[in-house]
């Protein structure tokens, strides 16, 4: 199972680090945020490999790049059926984003699929569980020869470590310091040190630190300190273009 990390930062775009996105081998993305295209682009990845894109939310960061994705598969002369999905209102989602972007009629020529994930008990390939944010956020679970769960943007949850257990990498929201507590229960965000408790809980094997936010190197090692404090497995600080092969 290979992961590499096509984009580590949060809400705000910056020269180092584009917004959330995870490749899964080479035919699944885990969201899809602004700048995704492009880092796709220069990790040389074929888009005519991506079967699945799982969106985690329907926030900027997360789905920014979505519609970009789909023009220049149709473009490319893409062949491979596409399915997404995402939490409830995707559908809906999607379909307004092309529209208000005034996609031609009947301008794809190959299949794609959008579906809201409401009944946890469906699995597709992939296990989900809702996270704690708003709008609704969805953690997912990929299980092939090796395991990952992608909390999503979240505060910790006994379900998230649930799901986890036992995984190979656990990527999950470590948005704010230890010391911003306050700032990441106001924004439905998880502190470093909590996703640390997750993964300490969870029995994972790794941690990768997400949605970092913009500061630079000092912010970063605290991150990887506040985490350190709770997880003693191996930790690491999230960067555009990273690979696993777990």
């Amino acid at each position: 199972m290979k992961i590499t990390v096509v984009g580590s930062g949060g809400a705000a775009l910056t020269k180092q680090r584009s917004c959330g996105s995870i490749l899964v081998d080479e035919d699944m993305l885990v969201d899809c945020g602004c700048g995704s295209l492009k880092n796709l682009r220069l990790l040389n990845v074929n888009l005519e490999d991506i079967e699945t894109i799982l969106l985690s939310h329907l926030h900027n960061d997360h789905v920014g790049d979505i519609v970009s994705v789909l023009w220049t598969m149709q473009i490319e002369g893409h062949k491979t059926p596409l399915k997404i999905y995402g939490p409830p209102g995707t559908t809906k989602f999607v379909g307004q984003m092309l529209r208000l972007v005034h996609t031609p009629k009947n301008f794809f020529g190959f299949g794609f699929s959008v579906t809201d994930l409401i009944d946890n008990s469906e699995i597709y390939g992939f296990k989900w569980c809702k996270g704690k944010h708003v709008p609704w956020s969805n953690a997912y679970r990929i299980d092939r020869d090796r395991s990952l769960c992608c909390s999503g943007d979240t505060r910790p949850l006994p379900r998230i470590a649930k799901m986890a257990g036992n995984v190979d990498l656990l990527i999950h929201d470590s948005s704010f310091t230890r010391n911003e507590f306050d700032a990441a229960v106001k924004t439905n965000h998880s502190t470093s040190y909590e996703a640390g408790r997750i993964a300490r809980k969870a029995g994972a094997s790794r941690l990768l630190l997400f949605y970092l936010l913009g500061r630079g190197r000092k912010y970063e090692d605290q991150i990887l300190l506040d985490a350190s404090e709770q997880f003693n497995g191996e930790i690491v600080v999230g960067r555009d273009f990273m690979t696993f092969k777990l």
